[in-house]
């Protein structure tokens, strides 16, 4: 039993010491990602698509690279390493747009994203169920590197 305790201890301040001794790992929530006129009606919620594009190119040519919460947690147990600029890209709702707008860009820079899906829409036929069943076909256009749900 002492050496559990002992044990545990040590891997809660291993834990804390990766956390606290390494800078942390910027998370970018991004709600939804507009073109045209939905910009000017969801003006809180939406950035432009070329705003958009400039800030993955921003990510990209400063030498950040994108990791997943899966990434993340696994750091955080010890069992992965991260790159020293590491970013993690959220996108809300799970949105049409996640696909049709955001997912070129973040192909073109080869950027990961995580989408969290609204749970409202979970068991709805959407955008991601067909793209999944695609996958699960075997029918493979390499989108599922880019994104985890």
């Amino acid at each position: 039993m002492y050496k559990d305790f002992i044990k545990y201890i040590f891997i809660y301040f291993y834990r804390l010491k990766r956390i606290f001794l390494r800078k942390e790992i910027p998370i970018l929530c991004f709600h939804q990602i507009c073109d045209g006129g939905l910009i000017a009606r969801n003006q809180r919620s939406c950035i432009s698509v070329n705003r958009f594009d400039e800030q993955m190119g921003f990510l990209y040519k400063n030498g950040y690279k994108t990791v997943t919460l899966n990434d993340i947690c696994a750091w955080l147990d010890g069992k992965k390493r991260l790159p020293k600029k590491s970013v993690c890209i959220t996108l809300d709702d799970g949105n049409r747009d996640n696909y049709y707008n955001a997912f070129p860009i973040l192909k073109k820079y080869r950027h990961t994203a995580n989408i969290f899906i609204a749970p409202a829409q979970i068991g709805k036929e959407l955008w991601y169920s067909r793209k999944k069943k695609q996958w699960e076909r075997g029918y493979d256009d390499n989108d599922d590197l880019y994104f985890e749900f």
